[in-house]
């Protein structure tokens, strides 16, 4: 076990100093590690959504990771956000749902190209935040 892990969860299904087995995992998942750059980002490509992740520098996997946020689930959420409004800075903030029924709220910047971002962080929306997001969605859809 990695000291990262905590003894209670599973591996996380991608990090880079994993073996190339974990990386086959997300392949046959439909996921294609695309390049793990050296200027901090972890590059994924799935259908159209070209996903590039920030790797913190103190752990050197994907900053999610410390969230508790795997790539899959940010890449469902930002392929059908049920929000995604303008953040900071030029970045931008979805909230959605995933399949699992975990909120997720991602902090992201829109690429140049088209079909790509790049991920700054994700986690999991809980207490009065999920409660207004909940509400909003629920006023939207009266």
């Amino acid at each position: 076990m990695r000291a990262s892990e905590k003894p209670d969860q599973a591996p996380s299904r991608f990090n880079h100093k994993t073996s190339p087995r974990s990386h086959l995992l997300n392949k046959a998942a439909g996921y294609t590690l695309v390049d793990a750059d050296h200027q901090g980002a972890l590059e994924w490509f799935r259908g159209k959504l070209r996903t590039r992740f920030y790797i913190d520098p103190t752990t050197g996997s994907p900053h999610i990771h410390d969230h508790d946020v795997n790539e899959d689930e940010v890449i469902e959420v930002l392929e059908r956000p049920t929000e995604d409004r303008n953040g900071r800075e030029g970045s931008r903030v979805a909230l959605g749902q995933t399949a699992s029924g975990r909120y997720l709220r991602i902090i992201y910047v829109p690429d140049p190209l088209p079909d790509s971002v790049f991920v700054i962080t994700a986690y999991e929306l809980t207490g009065k935040p999920l409660t207004a997001f909940r509400r909003r969605r629920r006023k939207k859809h009266q």
